[in-house]
């Protein structure tokens, strides 16, 4: 190699290294801390659960009375002239000015159980928002881990692109001084250009993939998806223990969207007492306080004070109330079979991720075996292809073999954690931090 290319690799790995060093190292921590904060979705539901709060009130749910302030305020100038049979003309001119003011109460105080009904409605509807959003949050959190592992992955195919390339070029510049010196033939030497021009465009397209990769990490964290950075997590995976049957307790106990299911069947169940109400009696206390007041030539004061009972029943109404029942009813079939149909879903599932994690977990284990016994074999390749004492053919199987364990192992890890993540997403214990 030329003293001019030394010089420019050589500037080309200073480079490198400094922006490497000005580059963000985003830990796993910090993705799902800064998506938490920042993640549209989550903001949507929290919004949603605290309009869910503000509705879950006693007089919301119609228990308090209606007490309403009203005032009325008048001014008459007649202008009239009478006369009389005798002839005598008289004439009113006298201002007057009324004043009205009415306090009214209106207090349902039964009507049928629907205010008990939709109270607890209102109840199961926050505690519905609470389940929205941490579902929102494990869904976030999910959608995080995957992308930032995703990372990781293009991260170390990149890596190992450059070992392939970095390996590649030693071949060449071997098969190129052999072949000056008369020891190598030039098909050997068009064979090394080949291999290094096929591993620097893999270098090049897993360097877009990278770029990729992390774009979408950005999205997800609702950050400006230029935003370059390093990430410094290797996939380690856990041991997920238990049988098959305590897992799926955990999903029938815990899993978010389950619950969401159960509470909608809930709230089917208050809208069935809440359509029964127009069979039962109505019962209403009204009141009224007024206060009036009149001057002109004369003033005139008074108040009036009012409190009564209204009970009412509907006899009939068109069978409107039956088929607010009837319709309730179905409605509340509706989520029962909808919870049914999510557990087996649920069930299928869980027997799914616990099958694939398994073989994974095996095939990771064979890759590694894989990757070790190739590094051994690409160190002797290389020695011996050094000393002339194997092909050039040889040595680059003995390359390619090694870079595909690398490939294969990293893949391998990355599948086993994204079906690992699924898992615990499933089963209600993803950690949210």
């Amino acid at each position: 190699m030329s003293f001019k290319n030394k010089f420019f690799l050589a500037f080309c790995c200073l480079l490198s290294v400094k922006i490497s060093f000005a580059q963000e190292v985003l830990s796993l921590e910090q993705a799902i801390k800064i998506g938490l904060e920042n993640n549209f979705q989550i903001q949507l539901a929290k919004n949603s659960e605290e309009l869910a709060k503000n509705n879950n009130s006693f007089g919301n749910a119609g228990f308090l009375p209606k007490l309403d302030l009203t005032f009325n305020t008048s001014k008459t100038k007649p202008n009239t002239e009478t006369t009389s049979n005798l002839g005598v003309k008289s004439e009113q001119k006298d201002v007057s000015t009324a004043y009205n003011t009415e306090f009214a109460l209106t207090w349902t105080l039964f009507d049928g159980f629907k205010m008990f009904a939709t109270k607890e409605k209102f109840e199961l509807l926050e505690n519905q928002g609470e389940l929205s959003t941490k579902n929102t949050l494990e869904n976030t959190v999910v959608t995080i881990l995957k992308n930032y592992y995703d990372v990781v992955l293009q991260q170390k195919l990149v890596e190992i692109s450059k070992k392939a390339v970095s390996i590649s070029e030693k071949r060449f510049q071997f098969a190129k001084t052999k072949n000056a010196v008369g020891q190598n033939s030039t098909f050997d030497l068009y064979n090394a250009q080949l291999s290094l021009n096929n591993d620097k465009a893999t270098l090049l397209s897993r360097e877009l993939s990278l770029k990729s990769a992390k774009n979408l990490l950005n999205v997800s964290l609702a950050r400006d998806t230029e935003l370059d950075f390093l990430v410094s997590e290797n996939i380690l995976l856990e041991n997920q223990t238990g049988n098959f049957e305590e897992f799926l307790s955990k999903v029938f106990e815990q899993n978010k969207e389950l619950q969401l299911k159960q509470k909608a069947l809930k709230i089917g169940e208050t809208e069935v007492t809440s359509a029964k109400s127009g069979y039962f009696p109505k019962l209403f206390l009204t009141g009224k306080a007024t206060e009036l007041s009149r001057k002109s030539s004369s003033e005139i004061k008074g108040e009036e004070y009012f409190l009564g009972f209204t009970a009412s029943l509907n006899l009939w109404n068109g069978n409107t109330d039956k088929i607010k029942i009837e319709n309730a009813k179905i409605g509340v079939r509706n989520a029962e079979i909808e919870v049914l149909d999510l557990k087996n879903k649920l069930k299928s599932s869980l027997e799914t991720n616990l099958l694939k994690l398994q073989t994974q977990t095996e095939i990771v284990k064979l890759q590694q075996e894989n990757l070790k016994i190739s590094g051994t074999n690409l160190s002797l390749e290389e020695e011996n292809y050094r000393l002339g004492n194997t092909s050039s053919l040889n040595f680059r199987d003995a390359q390619v073999s090694y870079v595909n364990a690398e490939t294969n192992l990293i893949s391998a890890k990355y599948q086993a954690k994204i079906t690992e993540l699924e898992l615990q997403k499933l089963v209600g214990v993803l950690k949210l931090e």
